[in-house]
C-alpha cells in the first residue's frame, strides 16, 4: 500500500496530484526549486524540499537527487506527473533499483514507445495503420535527404527522443530541407540530449486525435474514449475536447479498437495515451504512445466521472481495476483551454512577469487547474503555462457557451497572455461549428486581428484617467475643500499621459463648476475617424466634482453615475452600465473588461527623459531566456538570413537572424547567459 508519494513535477500538475492523494489519505512529498519557493503547491504538499538552484538539470531533471529525496523522506512511491522524467526509463528503473514504485508504465514500455522507429514497428505488428515515413540509424543529411524525396513533399522533421513540438519542424520544399533538418536536430539535442530525427509524410489538413488508455498488471486494458487536440501553436495543443466532434460511433469504435490492439501488444500498464491523425476522409494513422498521464486528462475525467491519478496510484499499487469497457460511458461534452504566458499576436512569443490578478468566476461546470496566483511570478526557466480551464456541459454547445463566460469573466493580469485570444476562439464560426484541424490557426487570420473595440479602448483609458484623479483627490491632505486643479490665476490645464502600445495619449483637463473637462490626444495620430463624437459626462455620487467631461479628439463624451469601488471604476454611458477593473505594478496600469483585451498603459512621467533611439544594426532580445549558442564572432561578415545565435524561452529554440548585410561590430552576451526581453544581443555595422 503506499503511504507517502513524492511528486516529481511542479507547477499546476503537482498541485492537481496532490489534491488527489489527500482525497485518498495518502501523505505527499513536494520538491522545488529556488524559482518555485512560493508556488501554491509547495504550500499544498503536506511536505516540501528544496532541490536548490534553477537549472533543470540540478532540480526537476535530477533523477538521482529525486531518489536519494524519497528514500531520505522514506516515500513509498514516486509520481512523475507529465515532462520532465515522466518518460525517462531509465529513471523509472533508477527507482525500480531503489525500491520505490515509479507510478507510470513499465520502463522497457518507455523505452520502446519513446524511440519512435521500435514504437512504429510495433504499431505495425500490431495491425495498427502508421504514417509513411524512415526511421533508419543512417541520419547524414544526404540520405535524410533522399528518404524525404521517396516519401514526398512536404515532410515533417520529428525529434526521435521525445515530443511537445520540440526538435519538429515542416518543410515545404527540398530547397529548405537542410536549414530545417539543422535547426530540428539542435533543438531535438537541447530538449533530449539526442538528435537523432525521423521522417514523416506530412499531410496538409488532418485533425490530431488521441485516446486514453488504462491497463494494469493483471492484463486488464481498457480505453476511455478519445479527446481532440486539434487546435495547436507550435505543433503544442491549446484547446483540447473529449469527444471528438468529427468522430461517429463508428470511426469511434475503429480507433479506440486500434488503440487498444497496440495497448494489449505492449501488456501496457497505467495511464497512457495513442495519439492518432485523423485525415478528412476518415483514414486515421498512428503517431505515438505517450508513456504518462497527459496535460489534457481533464477532459476525459469530466466525461466519465473518473479519477486519473486516483487509479493511476491503484494500479502502481497492484490493484485490479475495478472497471469494465462496458462501464465507460460518454457523459456529455468537456473542452479544455490551457492559458499561457505568451503574447498570440506577436507570434506567440513567451512572457515573464509577476501576476497581479487572477481570479475567475464561480460557476456549474468549471474546474480550473492552475500552479500560480496573484503575486506569483512567471520565470523563463519552465513551461508559460498559468492554468487549464475546464468546462463540462450536456452537449458541445454548452461546453463552448460556459467556456466563454469563463474567460470572459476572468482576471488574469500581469504577464501577456493568452485569455482574450481564446475568448475569441469560443466565438469563431468555424470553432463553433467543429470545423477544426492542426492547421486552424494558421488558416483562420482574422484571430490575429488586433484585438480592438475603440470604444471600449476609450472609454478605458478615461477610466485610468478618472481613477487616478479621484485616487489624489481622496489622498490629499492639504485643502480638501478646494476643488482639484483651482487656480487663483488663469492657468493651462492639467496633464496625465500614458503610452499605449508605444504611443503616447495625452489627457488634459479641468475642473470646473459643472463637471471635469478633459482633451485626450493620441500625439502624432490623426484626430480623423479615430472616435465617434460622442457626449460623455462622468458623474460621481460620492464627489461634489460630480460631472467629468471628457473630450477626445474634439469628441465629447458623456458617462453617468461613476463610481470608485476598490480597483473597479464603474460608469454609464449611453444607457449602458460599464466596469473597468485597474491593476497597477510600479510603472504600468493594466485596465480590463470582460469584451476587450487588457490594455497594458504606462504612465509617462512629468519629466519625461530622452529615450534612446533604436541604433542601426543593433539586435535586442526579442523575449527573455537563456543563450545557448552564439553562432558569429566579431569581425564576421554577415549577409542578411544568416543566423546569429539561438535563444531558448521556457524550452522553445528561437534563432535570431540578421535582417541586413552588416559586419559584427559588438557582442554582448555569451552561451548560458540568461536575459531580459529587449537586451542588448550585438550590433552589426550596417552596409549603407
Amino acid at each position: 500500500m503506499i503511504q507517502k508519494i513524492l511528486i516529481a513535477n511542479r507547477g499546476e500538475i503537482a498541485l492537481r496530484i496532490a489534491k488527489t492523494c489527500r482525497k485518498i489519505g495518502v501523505e505527499t512529498l513536494a520538491v522545488y526549486s529556488n524559482a518555485d519557493a512560493k508556488m501554491p503547491f509547495v504550500k499544498y504538499c503536506d511536505k516540501a524540499v528544496a532541490l536548490g538552484g534553477n537549472q533543470l538539470a540540478e532540480t526537476y531533471l535530477n533523477g538521482k537527487k529525486l531518489i536519494e529525496i524519497a528514500q531520505k523522506f522514506n516515500c513509498d512511491a514516486i509520481h512523475p506527473g507529465y515532462g520532465f522524467l515522466s518518460e525517462n526509463a531509465g529513471f523509472a528503473k533508477a527507482c525500480k533499483k531503489a525500491k520505490i514504485i515509479f507510478i507510470g508504465p513499465q520502463a522497457d514500455v518507455i523505452d520502446e514507445m519513446g524511440d519512435k522507429k521500435k514504437a512504429r514497428l510495433i504499431a505495425q505488428k500490431a495491425n495498427v495503420p502508421v504514417v509513411p515515413g524512415y526511421d533508419g540509424k543512417e541520419q547524414d543529411a544526404k540520405k535524410l535527404k533522399s528518404e524525404a524525396k521517396k516519401i514526398g513533399f512536404p515532410v515533417l522533421l520529428k525529434a526521435s527522443a521525445g515530443g511537445g513540438g520540440k526538435g519538429m519542424r515542416i518543410v515545404h520544399e527540398e530547397k529548405n530541407l537542410e536549414k530545417e533538418l539543422a535547426a530540428a536536430k539542435s533543438e531535438a539535442k537541447n530538449a533530449f540530449g539526442d538528435d537523432k530525427i525521423l521522417l514523416e509524410k506530412y499531410f496538409e489538413k488532418v485533425r490530431h486525435i488521441e485516446v486514453q488508455i488504462l491497463g494494469d498488471q493483471h492484463k486488464n486494458i481498457i480505453h476511455l474514449n478519445e479527446r481532440d487536440c486539434s487546435v495547436q501553436r507550435r505543433y503544442q495543443k491549446i484547446i483540447e475536447e473529449s469527444p471528438s466532434p468529427a468522430l461517429d460511433e463508428k470511426s469511434r469504435n475503429a480507433i479506440c479498437n486500434a488503440a487498444l490492439k497496440l495497448a494489449k501488444q505492449l501488456n501496457y500498464q497505467n495511464a497512457g495515451t495513442v495519439e492518432f491523425i485523423f485525415d478528412e476522409k476518415g483514414g486515421f494513422y498512428f503517431l505515438e504512445v505517450n508513456t504518462r498521464l497527459q496535460v489534457e486528462h481533464p477532459v476525459t475525467e469530466a466525461i466519465t466521472g473518473l479519477d486519473l491519478v486516483e487509479l493511476q496510484i491503484r494500479i502502481a499499487e497492484g490493484q485490479k481495476l475495478d472497471l469494465k469497457q462496458s462501464d465507460i460511458g460518454l457523459n456529455g461534452h468537456a473542452l479544455e483551454c490551457r492559458i499561457y504566458a505568451e503574447n498570440p499576436y506577436k507570434d506567440f512569443a513567451p512572457a515573464t512577469g509577476k501576476i497581479l490578478a487572477f481570479e475567475f468566476p464561480e460557476m456549474e461546470g468549471l474546474r480550473l487547474d492552475n500552479g500560480v496566483r496573484a503575486g506569483n511570478k512567471i520565470d523563463v526557466f519552465y513551461d508559460p503555462m498559468i492554468a487549464k480551464v475546464v468546462t463540462h456541459g450536456k452537449d458541445r454547445t454548452e461546453a463552448i457557451r460556459k467556456m466563454h463566460y469563463a474567460l470572459a469573466n476572468a482576471q488574469i493580469v500581469g504577464p501577456e497572455n493568452n485569455k482574450y485570444f481564446l475568448q475569441k476562439i469560443m466565438q469563431h464560426k468555424a470553432f463553433v461549428a467543429g470545423d477544426i484541424y492542426t492547421h486552424f490557426l494558421q488558416d483562420n487570420k482574422e484571430l490575429f486581428a488586433p484585438a480592438e473595440n475603440q470604444l471600449l479602448q476609450n472609454l478605458g483609458l478615461l477610466s485610468a484617467a478618472a481613477y487616478r484623479w479621484n485616487y489624489r483627490k481622496v489622498r490629499r491632505t492639504n485643502f480638501s475643500g478646494v476643488k482639484s486643479g483651482w487656480r487663483n490665476v488663469k492657468y493651462s490645464l492639467q496633464k496625465e499621459a500614458f503610452k499605449l502600445n508605444e504611443k503616447e495619449v495625452e489627457i488634459a483637463y479641468e475642473v470646473r463648476k459643472n463637471g471635469f473637462y478633459a482633451h485626450v490626444n493620441y500625439l502624432g495620430a490623426s484626430p480623423q475617424n479615430i472616435y465617434d463624437k460622442n457626449e460623455i459626462n462622468i458623474s460621481s455620487k460620492t464627489s461634489e466634482d460630480s460631472n467629468l467631461d471628457y473630450r477626445v479628439n474634439d469628441s465629447e463624451y458623456l458617462l453617468e453615475n461613476l463610481v470608485f469601488d476598490k480597483k473597479i471604476c464603474a460608469f454609464t454611458y449611453d444607457g449602458v452600465r460599464y466596469k473597468f477593473r485597474l491593476n497597477s505594478n510600479a510603472t504600468h496600469i493594466f485596465i480590463s473588461n470582460p469584451k476587450m483585451q487588457v490594455l497594458k498603459i504606462e504612465r509617462v512621467s512629468r519629466f519625461p527623459q530622452i529615450e534612446q533611439e533604436k541604433i542601426p544594426g543593433s539586435y535586442l532580445a526579442p523575449m527573455p531566456g537563456e543563450i545557448t549558442k552564439v553562432l558569429v564572432k566579431k569581425g564576421d561578415k554577415i549577409k542578411a538570413g544568416s543566423p546569429l545565435l539561438v535563444l531558448v524561452s521556457m524550452k522553445m529554440e528561437n534563432t535570431i537572424e540578421a535582417q541586413e548585410d552588416g559586419t559584427v561590430s559588438e557582442i554582448y552576451v555569451k552561451a548560458g547567459d540568461f536575459i531580459e526581453a529587449d537586451s542588448a544581443l550585438l550590433k552589426l555595422d550596417v552596409k549603407e
